[in-house]
């Protein structure tokens, strides 16, 4: 599926806020690879708040079992169990979502752009801990160094609406989908959306002065489809294709499945991704357990089989004790006996070897 756009983050920490602010984190997870699990409590009741960088971040009824916590989740833990959230949201119109908890006003931040990352700054901006260690031209996310959020000059759908006309003056060389996509920060699938549903060509390089009044129309509008239109996942031979906060025209010959919430159609997306996973993962170890059980089977018959076979050869050595022990006064008192000579003396036994050096024979006792 493909990344979370800056739009649907913005819709996501609108629809957590009034549960998360003034909640306590009650238990952080690792679920491995780059996915968490961060519980929250307030007025008797729980949130899961599953998030799987670049790609999610949603309240959730399903919790898989976690993984083993690694060095970053243990930090968080150590610092933020049962502290107060003071709020959640998105950073400006970022593709990040911040976290401020305690008196100490920590920030957790996930970035869900480039190559994605969970990151805890202390009140005064150091980064006390990082899911990854990351260096780019302008900053460098690791323990200890001051933390930048990253360069952009985007601007959100309110701002875009008032500037539409500047922007659309700018145009270059380039495509307009592009130029769109780069000023305005909500996501090139509903940039492409706007431009669908103004006549233009997403492609084309060169718009009329009646294409850019259409176009301001349509993004004034968007703001309006967002408060009356709900989430919906589309979907393609019965397989989920893509998701959007609104209707997109190009989509519009798919089947298309709604929800209330933006959280609830990222449940929808992802809890069949993680479920499989948990699945298939539980399925693996009832294997294994299995096999582990066939093979202690196997080898409590086999020690069984030894037992009784062991129990038969001392039962036939006392049977014989007299004679064996007659057989080892000999070997004792002549010790240039040969090995003929000592079956000759004790028939009864089956000598197969003699071994004057160490003073030892070996028999075969016949049922």
């Amino acid at each position: 599926m493909r990344d979370i756009s800056s739009l649907e983050l913005k819709i996501i920490s609108k629809e957590l806020a009034p549960f998360i602010n003034g909640s306590r984190i009650r238990k952080l997870y690792f679920l491995g690879e780059e996915s968490f699990r961060i519980t929250f409590y307030k007025d008797n009741k729980t949130l899961h708040l599953y998030i799987k960088l670049l790609k999610t971040i949603n309240s959730t009824n399903y919790t898989e079992g976690a993984q083993e916590p690694n060095g970053f989740v243990m930090g968080l833990r150590k610092r933020l169990e049962n502290r107060v959230v003071n709020s959640i949201e998105q950073k400006g119109s970022d593709r990040i979502l911040q976290i401020s908890i305690g008196k100490e006003h920590f920030l957790l931040i996930f970035e869900m752009l480039a190559k994605g990352n969970a990151i805890l700054l202390d009140e005064f901006m150091k980064i006390e801990l990082s899911f990854k260690s990351l260096e780019f031209s302008d900053r460098i996310i690791k323990t200890g160094h001051d933390y930048k959020y990253p360069k952009g000059d985007s601007l959100s759908l309110e701002e875009a609406s008032v500037k539409i006309n500047d922007i659309l003056d700018e145009l270059g060389s380039d495509k307009i989908i592009s130029i769109l996509s780069r000023k305005i920060n909500l996501g090139p699938l509903y940039i492409e959306d706007i431009l669908n549903r103004s006549g233009v060509d997403p492609k084309s390089k060169i718009i009329s002065e009646a294409d850019k009044t259409k176009i301001s129309k349509e993004l004034s509008l968007l703001s309006k489809r967002l408060s009356e239109e709900k989430p919906r996942v589309y979907l393609k031979s019965d397989a989920i294709f893509d998701y959007a906060v609104c209707e997109i025209i190009k989509y519009k010959d798919l089947e298309s499945k709604s929800f209330e919430t933006l959280n609830e159609t990222l449940d929808f997306i992802y809890l069949k991704e993680r479920s499989l996973i948990t699945d298939t993962g539980k399925a693996e170890r009832i294997k294994e357990s299995q096999l582990n059980i066939e093979k202690q089977e196997k080898l409590a018959v086999s020690l069984l089989q030894v037992s009784k076979e062991n129990a038969a050869i001392g039962k036939k050595i006392f049977e014989n004790m007299n004679i064996i022990n007659g057989a080892i006064a000999y070997i004792q008192k002549n010790k240039r006996a040969t090995l003929d000579e000592l079956k000759a003396n004790f028939p009864e036994l089956n000598i197969k070897k003699l071994d004057l050096k160490s003073k030892t024979f070996t028999i075969t006792l016949d049922d």
